[in-house]
């Protein structure tokens, strides 16, 4: 039964949606795409073709009605973390999965899950990496005759410890013993296993060889060695059962000269050769039929080749060759009818989803609901126009590159820029005094040049994105396949260089402006150093280019730094003036030869430059010491105010990350970073017709998420609104951002509309004045929605677990509860600084891993659901939460549990905990006292909370007192 409760928090607490990302409703962060995007595997269930599952890099997605339409399954997944990883299925059960997230920085990540039920619902199994591994390098799951989910891993180490069986689901694993056969000393690559019966294959020493267990990885043999030209192993699939017989096994290995193929027909005990032929993997469809992809065929950069069997490998047949347009694809699967149903799956590494129901003579897009597109640009003509572009900047195969909405976000149509071959694009420029039936659009970043050696990355449409054209003239001569210009990050035109512009202000419709600005990172992987080929300027629309870089230091080829251009700024009423942001790039132990960097000035559209970063933070320690820190964003409020943004690169905590103001045009900087929570600042935005309300967005992690922030004052102090934000993945805003702001994210473009909140703690005015006493939840005659120190939010749960008998009723009616939190507490416990909250919301605790103990005490929030709320600058402070109308009967059935890094700041300790800071007061309120940069808050900082947590029903009354 769903249920709503209003929550306070004095400082006063609203629980509003029921998962953490992508959610809907005013006030919150929402994504609506672009769809699409880069995606690693596609995977049909074998006993239903309606159910296909995909991984994209946002995260894991499912469909239920054969491609039509997607939706994230990531409930018990670690929400908000940015990871790599792969699935599998049961190859005799496609209800079953297993996942493994892994993640190198800034917390290392590798964890394996494993779901029941189609992904409705993650568990995390108790598997660590043994001492020496890296990695996890394989993973077969099944349902063993018992019944029971059976889960095997192998990691990237050698030893029994490498492969790690769990026979319960994942609660516990064990090892090969040292006399069970199985190859200890040697590397092993993968693992296969279908009820029982479990096949290896190990790549080193020399030979591959194959080995087979009968009864769940209990004792091995060898069953097959391989040719001596065999090196490595591609693949090692049971065929899906849903065809019978059981027990096809197929494998792949790359040889001298080519592949080698295999298949057995009794699980592993006997091998026959197939015919495979220069191919990545294979991927077994039924019994009988499977298919073969070759992702990188050396006649064109982007077509893949794929070939089927219909008889275990020993013949193919091709089903897309080099003439084929598809692009590139990652992974490629068939349903359980196929060759006859003709029906094909794909992933592509930069353009989402594709199926074909004519055995691949043609392929359709079908990305409704994945979203896994990269954005790091959104461009428009003006801040209220309704035509947006959006661009991909995650791949570097062929990409579609840039998305177009003509309704204002609410859908996208992919602009195909594969007639160009462009594989990422950083930045867009769109022409604002060109008619919308006719935009000219500049797109820059990278092409996936190898059969196009003059392509740098840079392009023109002059018919709105429909056709586009490849702008190279005056830039530099391609050296091989590698750019000089490294990758060209930002596009900018200048606003009155239309041939009559007026006496005030910006060109009007109906002109063209001639002025276009490239700004590149320069000397490109492989390119000598010593050219600062960091700045282009273009008077004829970019029909030509000529390098505007004089003054720009120069890096001689000895040097182990690098000056690369970030971005570039411009003013409408000042355009002779030029802003660009740098950053150094390099490594190496020596002291670097380039030291001016940061921000430099141009006061003659570019003829010039000179070093303008006073005051604005350096290098503390490592080879760029006393160097400015990067500078990753500028903008002009006026002529003579600008705003740039600075960071190490460390996502969290250092003093370096920041943003910074100049009111004498560059001459000097001020920090007025109040707020921003240590962030690395990624890009700003000015309000254009608020000069001193300012936008900023930043990456982050899980436990230390960045956000986007807003200043009203020109920077005096921000305060964050990122609630329904992926945690840590905000590339990229769009510029004058009016009442509704864009940002791009690894997840598409979220969309968040200002709506009255006066005291800026993230939950609505007209949803704190719906609180109890009129919108005054802690009775003190003010308004909670005025209060900094006060808010109140709603909390939606599905009321699974109550305490019953005496919830019975209300789970069958469902109620309102408020949740407020009064202030009085805070300000006493920890001053000022602590009397302002900001992300104050509610979350279905369901999205988390199940809140299982370390004695097996299962605990359950899933009834009042997760609070969740930040307070900047406050080290200390003691927090009241008020369930209004909560009844928490039988207080020895309640304890407080709280979900985050057990170690501040550091995602790779993610869990449930009990919060010993909680303490229950009566029947609605609970007093919290939380500690900066303790147990209980994210961040590892010393200065500024974000806590997550909520009261928990503890199912098992034995285990109340720590034993049974």
């Amino acid at each position: 039964m769903f249920r709503a409760y209003l929550v306070s928090l004095v400082l006063a607490l609203l629980l509003i949606f029921p998962v953490e990302r992508a959610n809907a409703g005013a006030g919150v962060w929402t994504g609506n795409g672009p769809f699409g995007g880069v995606s690693a595997q596609i995977l049909v269930h074998p006993s239903n073709n309606n159910v296909v599952y995909a991984l994209g890099q946002s995260g894991m997605f499912r469909s239920d009605n054969a491609g039509l339409s997607w939706k994230r399954i990531e409930a018990g997944l670690p929400a908000g973390v940015r990871w790599t990883g792969f699935f599998t299925l049961a190859p005799n059960n496609g209800d079953v999965l297993a996942l493994n997230i892994r993640r190198s920085s800034p917390d290392p990540i590798n964890q394996v899950f494993v779901s029941s039920n189609r992904g409705d619902r993650w568990a995390r199994t108790r598997f660590t990496l043994p001492s020496g591994a890296t990695s996890v390098r394989d993973i077969a799951v099944t349902v063993q005759s018992t019944g029971v989910v059976g889960v095997a891993i192998l990691s990237s180490t050698t030893g029994n410890a490498s492969l790690a069986i769990s026979r319960n689901g994942g609660s516990t694993f064990s090892f090969p013993t040292a006399f069970s056969g199985y190859p200890g000393t040697a590397t092993v690559s993968k693992v296969a296993w279908l009820a029982n019966d479990m096949a290896l294959i190990s790549s080193a020493p020399a030979p591959v060889q194959f080995y087979r267990s009968s009864n769940n990885g209990l004792n091995f043999s060898p069953s097959f060695t391989a040719p001596s030209t065999a090196s490595a192993v591609f693949s090692l699939q049971f065929a899906p059962i849903s065809a019978s017989p059981a027990g096809k096994l197929y494998a792949s290995l790359r040889a001298s000269g080519g592949t080698l193929g295999f298949f057995s027909n009794d699980f592993g005990a006997n091998w026959l050769t197939s015919n495979l032929v220069a191919v990545n993997w294979i991927s077994p469809v039924s019994s009988t039929s499977i298919l073969q992809l070759q992702t990188d065929n050396p006649t064109d950069g982007f077509v893949s080749v794929v070939d089927r069997s219909s008889n275990s490998g020993v013949t193919f047949t091709s089903v897309l060759g080099p003439t084929n347009t598809q692009p590139q694809m990652s992974d490629i699967s068939g349903d359980n009818g196929y060759p006859g149903s003709n029906v094909l799956y794909s992933a592509s590494q930069a353009s989402g989803l594709f199926k074909s129901t004519n055995n691949g003579v043609s392929f359709t897009p079908i990305n409704a609901g994945f979203n896994s597109v990269g954005v790091y640009a959104i461009a428009s003509a003006s801040p209220t126009s309704t035509t947006l572009y959006a661009a991909q900047s995650d791949s570097s195969a062929q990409s579609h590159g840039v998305f177009k909405s003509t309704n204002a976000g609410s859908s996208w149509s992919e602009l195909n820029l594969s007639s160009v071959r462009a594989g990422l694009i950083r930045a867009i420029a769109v022409d604002f005094t060109t008619p919308l039936t006719g935009q000219t659009l500049y797109a820059v970043g990278f092409s996936e040049s190898r059969l196009m050696t003059g392509n740098q990355g840079v392009y023109k449409s002059v018919n709105g994105g429909s056709s586009w054209s490849i702008l190279d003239s005056g830039l530099p001569a391609m050296v091989g396949s590698v750019s000089p210009m490294g990758i060209v990050s930002d596009v900018k035109l200048d606003p009155r260089s239309c041939a009559a512009p007026p006496i005030i202000g910006a060109c009007a419709t109906g002109n063209t402006l001639e002025t276009v600005y490239l700004v590149n990172t320069g000397n490109g992987g492989g390119v000598t150093a010593g050219n600062a080929l960091i700045v282009y300027k273009s008077t004829d629309a970019g029909a030509r280019f000529a390098l505007a870089n004089v003054g720009l230091p120069q890096s001689p080829a000895a040097s182990n730094a690098r000056l690369q251009g970030k971005v570039l700024t411009t003013h409408v009423f000042a355009t002779q003036t030029l802003y660009l942001a740098t950053n150094l790039s390099g490594s190496g132990t020596g002291t670097p030869t380039v030291h001016l960097n940061g921000v430099f000035k141009s006061s003659n559209r570019g003829t010039n430059w000179t070093h303008s970063s006073n005051g604005l933070p350096t290098f503390t320690s490592g080879p760029f010491a006393g160097s400015t820190v990067n500078v990753y964003a500028l903008v002009m409020a006026n002529s003579n105010t600008i705003y740039a943004a600075t960071g190490t690169g460390i996502i969290d905590g250092s003093p370096l990350n920041g943003v910074y103001k100049s009111t004498d045009a560059g001459a000097n900087w001020t920090n007025v970073s109040n707020g921003l929570l240590g962030a690395s600042i990624t890009s700003l935005a000015v309000d254009s017709s608020l000069p001193d309300t300012l936008v900023a967005a930043g990456t982050g992690t899980y436990s230390n998420p960045g956000g986007v922030f807003r200043t009203t004052n020109g920077g005096g102090i921000w305060r964050s609104i990122s609630t329904g934000l992926p945690a840590d993945a905000v590339f990229a805003l769009q510029d004058g951002p009016g009442a509704v702001i864009r940002a791009g994210t690894n997840a598409g473009v979220y969309e968040f509309e200002q709506l009255p909140d006066t005291d800026n703690d993230g939950s609505l005015d007209t949803v704190e004045n719906a609180g109890p006493n009129a919108g005054d939840s802690n009775s003190d005659g003010i308004l909670d929605s005025t209060q900094r120190f006060v808010t109140g939010f709603l909390i939606r749960t599905q009321g699974l677990s109550a305490d019953a008998p005496a919830r019975a009723t209300e789970n069958a009616l469902g109620r309102s509860n408020h949740t407020s939190t009064t202030g009085e507490n805070v300000l006493l416990r920890g001053g000022a600084s602590c009397d302002q909250f900001v992300d104050v919301y509610g979350i279905d605790s369901r999205i988390y891993p199940e809140d299982i103990g370390p004695l097996g005490e299962n605990y359950d929030t899933s009834d009042r659901g997760i609070i969740s709320f930040e307070l900047p600058g406050c080290a200390r402070t003691d927090v009241v939460v008020r369930f209004h109308d909560g009844f928490f009967t039988n207080p020895a059935d309640w304890t407080w549990r709280n979900y985050g890094p057990t170690t501040p700041g550091n995602d790779s300790t993610l869990d449930w905990y009990t919060f010993a800071g909680a303490q229950r007061l009566d029947s609605e309120r609970w007093r919290l006292t939380i500690n900066a940069g303790q147990l209980g808050s994210y961040r590892s900082g010393t200065s500024g909370i974000l806590f997550r947590g909520g009261p928990a029903y503890f199912r098992d009354a034995l285990l109340k007192n720590g034993f049974e």
